[in-house]
């Protein structure tokens, strides 16, 4: 009896390893795989990664596994600030009285602020300010619209200054206005009565100002600006 052919039977003993390693590599995909979630209404198949439109996921061909790759997080939208003087404040007023009745509720649904800040403050103030304030000017956040995109009274305007919470005591008063330190955090309050009718946005806009002037005893050159604040999240 002659033997079988050399040839052929390395040929198969390839082929018998080669499905072995295939079999293997599978074994280890399906480990890693996630498992199967339930099947969606109106369809015949579960949905799984895959269907994710991220895609946040793909396959190493050497090892055949699932390995989860870091998503590109959302661009943030540009800050955009607008400049004015202290002596022309309709740029301020207009945005104070269009999103006032905007019934803009805010990107997460905690209203709408308009941010004003004042010009760059003086080396002197900076160095007296106090501890943990970190800003080239002072600041000021007024709460325009609450988290179902109404506006009223009181309006409250959070300062953020070189002053710290003690910020109230160092501005003059204006009538139907009045302050706070509310948990360390000075807030000035324009109440109904100072409103000369329906939105007052002039005097909004003029006591803000002027507050944030009575800060220094030389008010600081330059200036002023404000922008827009959507994305609001509020404790």
């Amino acid at each position: 009896m002659t033997a079988p052919n050399g040839g052929v039977h390395r040929q198969l003993c390839c082929r018998e390893d080669t499905a072995v390693a295939l079999s293997a590599i599978d074994r280890r995909s399906a480990a890693h795989e996630p498992a199967p979630a339930a099947h969606e209404p109106g369809t015949n198949r579960a949905r799984t990664e895959r269907d994710s439109p991220c895609r946040p996921w793909r396959r190493d061909v050497v090892a055949g596994t699932m390995l989860r790759v870091p998503q590109t997080p959302p661009q943030a939208e540009p800050v955009r600030w607008t400049t004015f003087t202290r002596l022309d404040l309709r740029a301020l007023i207009e945005v104070l009285q269009r999103t006032a009745t905007s019934g803009d509720a805010g990107a997460y649904g905690h209203g709408v602020e308009v941010i004003v800040e004042s010009p760059t403050l003086g080396r002197w103030d900076r160095l007296l300010a106090r501890p943990g304030h970190g800003l080239d000017r002072d600041r000021a956040h007024i709460a325009v619209t609450d988290g179902r995109g109404r506006c009223g009274y009181p309006v409250h305007i959070r300062l953020y200054t070189t002053h710290g919470p003690a910020a109230g005591r160092q501005l003059d008063r204006r009538s139907g206005w009045a302050t706070s330190n509310t948990a360390g955090q000075a807030i000035l309050m324009m109440k109904a009565r100072a409103a000369s009718d329906g939105y007052d946005a002039v005097e909004l806009a003029t006591g803000t100002i002027n507050a944030l002037a009575d800060l220094h005893g030389r008010e600081p050159a330059g200036d002023w600006r404000f922008r827009v604040d959507r994305a609001v999240v509020r404790t």
